[in-house]
């Protein structure tokens, strides 16, 4: 009796053990305490960790150096694909209504970024500025996403007295000052005789909408012809003749 008490001890204790394994293996990797910075939790590959964490840095560290010094607090999800609902507001799943795939998206009610894997199939076929998809490439995506999250809190229940165009115009500007060089390079070359906005008053939907990446570009020259840092901290203390298409008369 006492033989088959002991058994069952072990088989339980074994049962316990291949749990508590296939727990470990299912559940996704994170960085060395979440990059080393309290508020940032990344669900991912350990590639995928490492690359978040380059990216959190290096987002930080530069509004840090110009002078916006932040504690981010995101969870950033790594995910096959990623479905945005038409209205820009919420992400949902491809079942509900008509969502549209994103390389990246920034949850604001969650604070959270999901960002589609690299590795992605139908990452592959995406072509942003009409170059192939690799690793900086989505590397520069994800460094977007980290800037709306910062603006965002930086502006708190403020956010949306910063018009949709001038979220994605700063992001855009961020994310080309922060690409590799080399990548850099290649963006620019698609539009080698796009300037900067002539006035503030084109960052809006219509020119967004007509050509993103177009807008992207004309947005980083806008903001390096306006002092780099200097141009976003303006931009977002409202500081600029702004359009919100959002309330313009029907």
């Amino acid at each position: 009796m006492a033989h088959h008490h002991a058994h069952q001890a072990q088989l339980h204790a074994m049962q316990l053990a291949i749990i508590v394994l296939l727990a470990i293996a299912t559940t996704p990797a994170t960085a060395l305490a979440d990059c080393g910075r309290d508020g940032i939790t990344i669900l991912g590959s350990p590639d995928e960790h490492d690359d978040a964490c380059e990216a959190v840095g290096e987002v930080i560290g530069h509004f840090a150096d110009g002078g916006l010094v932040i504690d981010l607090r995101v969870t950033i999800r790594f995910q096959p694909s990623v479905a945005i609902e038409r209205d820009g507001d919420e992400a949902a799943s491809p079942a509900n209504g008509e969502p549209r795939l994103a390389s990246g998206f920034y949850h604001v009610a969650r604070r959270e970024i999901w960002m589609t894997r690299s590795t992605s199939v139908w990452a592959h076929r995406r072509r942003p500025w009409n170059l192939p998809w690799d690793r900086q490439l989505a590397l520069s995506i994800l460094k977007h996403e980290i800037v709306h999250a910062i603006i965002y809190q930086l502006l708190g229940a403020d956010h949306r007295k910063l018009p949709r165009a001038w979220h994605e115009a700063l992001a855009y500007a961020v994310q080309i000052e922060l690409m590799d060089a080399d990548l850099r390079t290649r963006v620019l070359a698609q539009y080698p005789r796009r300037d900067a906005f002539s006035s503030t008053l084109h960052v809006n939907d219509i020119v967004y909408g007509i050509d993103p990446d177009s807008f992207a570009v004309a947005a980083y020259w806008t903001y390096v012809q306006g002092g780099r840092m200097a141009f976003l901290r303006r931009a977002i203390g409202l500081q600029f003749e702004m359009i919100d298409m959002d309330h313009m008369p029907p």
